[in-house]
């Protein structure tokens, strides 16, 4: 039998950490390139800007499945604040990606998209024993990191705590920047 840190070996979990976006056109770019390779790939877009989620996904499909949060990281966050279970990753999860072009196929990409109710989150979440803030998205997700070959979560362009959630369940953090005067 398995541990969960076994089974979380088998993934990589980056964190995106980045001011100027782009993490939905490196995980649009890795899940083509690796068709050949086979990787699977989930996304998990933790910014209330939903850039990510927008990019992988057509605006109205977007809206209709985040909805007043539901289906959307929004929901694993509320539900560590009010004590509940409503997250399903099931349905909150968009399989087979199908850009809002309408072009791009991307089956081996999963996004687990944003909403702008993220935005309520770091308003309330100091509400919660500090030992458990920074384990809430690593405690929902965990368990599914391992059916993936990478999880990407991208973060929003600061470091409150739903950036710290993902670094905490991150093995590594990719930042990146320009370096100028």
């Amino acid at each position: 039998m398995r541990t969960a840190i076994e089974d979380r070996m088998s993934s990589k979990i980056l964190a995106f950490i980045n001011f100027k976006g782009g993490a939905g056109n490196r995980s649009e770019y890795w899940s083509d390139a690796g068709r050949a390779a086979c990787r699977k790939l989930l996304v998990a877009d933790l910014d209330p800007q939903s850039n990510t989620s927008l990019w992988l996904m057509r605006p109205d499909r977007w809206r209709d499945h985040t909805i007043h949060g539901k289906r959307s990281t929004s929901q694993i966050f509320e539900d560590a604040l009010c004590g509940k279970i409503r997250f399903s990753l099931d349905e909150a999860l968009v399989k087979e990606v199908v850009t809002w072009t309408g072009f791009t196929d991307l089956p081996r990409l999963h996004l687990l998209p944003a909403s702008i109710e993220l935005l309520r989150v770091e308003h309330r979440i100091h509400s919660l024993p500090p030992n458990e803030i920074y384990q809430i998205l690593d405690g929902a997700l965990n368990p599914e990191f391992k059916d993936y070959d990478y999880v990407l979560p991208d973060c929003p362009p600061n470091l409150y705590r739903t950036t710290k959630n993902a670094i905490f369940a991150a093995d590594s953090c990719v930042v990146p920047y320009v370096p100028d005067i």
